[in-house]
């Protein structure tokens, strides 16, 4: 009720630094849970294993060909066909940054618009523009390894001969 009052207050009044001050607090403390969520998809990966389902939502069987074919039945034991798949924290990580104002394109400098742009980008404030330079270049290349690891990942995907077979069946939708 305090807090309420306060923010009341400060509102009535225009002495918003109070306001900002818990605005950043809360900004910093996404931006942690953000990084902490990309700490578990460096640990797990950006693309992750899932099971293929058919149209009635039940898994897809296939032979496991890592295992020998049964001498009774002729056949291999069957394992649940897996598919890759984008890890779904980063699908939460680009939605929470968006939700607080943090935006990847941001970020996307050509080299001109780099010597054009103030010495503030991405909520980074140097006073020295070769600062802000190398911050972004280290951005560029981070980015650059996420989107090239998404891709890989799609097009292996894409290359399974279980996805190819499920696709050409019309059991998945390739969007």
């Amino acid at each position: 009720m305090i807090q309420l009052k306060r923010y009341a207050d400060a509102f009535e009044t225009g002495e918003l630094e109070g306001v900002k001050q818990d605005a950043a607090g809360i900004t910093g403390m996404v931006m942690m849970q953000i990084r902490r969520m990309l700490e578990q998809v460096n640990i797990e990966g950006v693309t992750i294993e899932e099971p293929i389902l058919d149209a009635k939502g039940a898994p897809v069987w296939i032979p496991d060909m890592d295992q020998p074919v049964n001498p009774e039945t002729g056949r291999r034991p069957n394992k649940v066909a897996m598919r890759l798949k984008d890890h779904p924290l980063i699908a939460r990580c680009i939605q929470l940054a968006g939700r607080i104002g943090v935006d990847l394109r941001e970020f996307k400098l050509t080299p001109k618009s780099a010597d054009e742009k103030r010495a503030v980008s991405g909520h980074v404030i140097a006073e020295n523009p070769e600062t802000i330079e190398k911050i972004m270049e280290e951005r560029r290349k981070t980015e650059n390894r996420w989107i090239e690891a998404v891709s890989r990942g799609s097009e292996r995907t894409k290359q399974d001969p279980v996805y190819q077979k499920l696709l050409a069946e019309g059991e998945i939708i390739d969007e």
